[in-house]
């Protein structure tokens, strides 16, 4: 067996591993209270679960707007119903497990609107490491009103990350490394600066307020949740989001994020609802991806083929 197989079949069994034990722990806990769960009078609001995903394929769509922005800024001149439909659609493969599915589609899908490769890896690396500092900054402003003390090390281990991401995002040292990926594709020029840099920050900060939002009125479908607590609500959200995705052995964060969620809503509701929130939030989440790339290959399809 090759070297490079040797590596492959490893990676495949640790992301195997990491997505089992994740998946298995959140299993142990629904099953260990799965007698309450059957037993509880549950409730269901039509109009906060509207609202949330209204609020979701809002998020969807700002978000969108930026990463085409940042592709542009990457030397890709990508039209902006192209690259919400790009992003759009690229976001279901992201489910796939690997971690990167969702970025190779995007190169794939973009061939022919301008997207290549080196733009497509250049705005990755922004939209993961902005995303990440945002979140650390929507936590640091949510956590001395959350009603419980946050893990120390789940708390360190997003700081250091975000630490690393906030210095290698900036403009003078984010530009050396460009420099470096451009040696791949001589003809490619980009280049980031400082008013790029606070454009997505503001972005991906108000990206999750949105998406927090949404989360909380998604909560409120199923349980009785003072709106005193939507700050909280949204910071639980992102940290629990933002843990997932840095775990990159696990396919979207399955199993990570539900599991933090978890333990996450337990000061605002009780056990069987945080479990059927969690849980669900998945398949909240999946629907309004699945229906905002419905959308953008309906809509944007005509604005594509008609400029």
């Amino acid at each position: 067996m090759s070297r490079l197989r040797q590596y492959r079949v490893l990676w495949h069994g640790l992301q195997v591993f990491f997505a089992g034990t994740a998946i298995f722990f959140l299993v142990r806990t629904i099953a260990a209270h799965w007698s309450q769960i059957i037993a509880f009078p549950w409730q269901f609001r039509i109009a906060p679960m509207v609202g949330s995903m209204i609020l979701q394929l809002a998020a969807l769509l700002l978000w969108a707007t930026i990463w085409r922005h940042m592709a542009v800024r990457s030397g890709c001149p990508v039209r902006w119903a192209d690259g919400v439909r790009l992003y759009a659609v690229s976001n279901l493969a992201r489910y796939i497990p690997g971690s990167i599915w969702g970025y190779v589609s995007r190169a794939y899908l973009g061939r022919d609107t301008g997207l290549n490769g080196v733009g497509v890896g250049i705005s990755a690396l922004w939209e993961v490491g902005i995303t990440v500092v945002a979140s650390l900054l929507l936590t640091a402003v949510t956590v001395p009103i959350y009603p419980w003390e946050i893990p120390r090390v789940l708390l360190w281990l997003v700081l250091a990350i975000a630490l690393f991401c906030f210095v290698g995002l900036l403009p003078p040292v984010f530009n050396r490394w460009v420099r470096f990926l451009e040696r791949w594709q001589p003809a490619h020029h980009s280049s980031f600066r400082w008013r790029d840099f606070c454009l997505y920050l503001v972005s991906a900060f108000g990206t999750h307020v949105l998406v927090g939002t949404a989360f909380f009125l998604f909560s409120c479908s199923f349980a009785d949740v003072d709106v005193r607590f939507w700050w909280s609500f949204v910071g639980l959200w992102s940290f629990a989001a933002t843990a997932g995705l840095v775990m990159v052995l696990v396919p979207h964060g399955l199993g990570v994020k539900e599991g933090l969620l978890i333990l996450f809503l337990r000061p605002f509701v009780s056990v069987e609802s945080a479990i059927l929130i969690s849980v669900t939030s998945r398949l909240w989440l999946v629907a309004g991806e699945l229906f905002a790339a419905l959308l953008a290959i309906l809509l944007l399809r005509k604005a594509v083929n008609n400029p």
